[in-house]
């Protein structure tokens, strides 16, 4: 199980959120199965869908929603930057290679794989990567996690 967290306004710009570093966002690895009572009713921050209404700025409301896999295959090469390629790189996925924006970034300190990317485009939440891809990365003991996003 992995947690991801990022920090969110709606009153003011929050700098740092694109850097894995900066303290802004955090992605955890649950280890081990967890023997903890849980509890139905707990309130708390959930995620919301954006209603655009005409003449009129939108509304979010709670929801929930249930993810569609799809497989696919891979090439066994290194991921590639698509910046100025031309070619579409905003894809969610899991797994696999990511598809950067930008350069090619990994995390720092040793070898990363990619747990998920998600392009701001293609949820059905809010949440603002500049317009871009957040990628979620696991080390190599998957003890811990790293996240970060990039835009054009």
């Amino acid at each position: 199980m992995a947690y991801l967290f990022m920090s969110a306004s709606d009153d003011e710009y929050i700098d740092g959120t694109y850097d894995s570093e900066q303290g802004e966002n955090a992605f955890f690895i649950q280890t081990k199965a967890m023997d903890i009572p849980a509890d139905a009713e707990v309130e708390g921050i959930l995620l919301s869908r954006r209603i655009d209404l005409p003449n009129s700025a939108p509304i979010f409301e709670p929801c929930e929603f249930i993810a569609k896999l799809t497989t696919g295959e891979e090439s066994e090469s290194q991921p590639q930057a698509l910046h100025g390629m031309g070619i579409e790189p905003f894809e969610n996925k899991i797994g696999g290679w990511p598809v950067f924006l930008q350069d090619n970034e990994f995390p720092a300190g040793g070898e990363w794989k990619l747990a998920l990317q998600l392009s701001d485009s293609r949820v059905p939440f809010s949440v603002n990567f500049g317009d871009g891809c957040g990628y979620a990365f696991i080390d190599e003991s998957a003890q811990l996690g790293k996240f970060f996003w990039q835009c054009y």
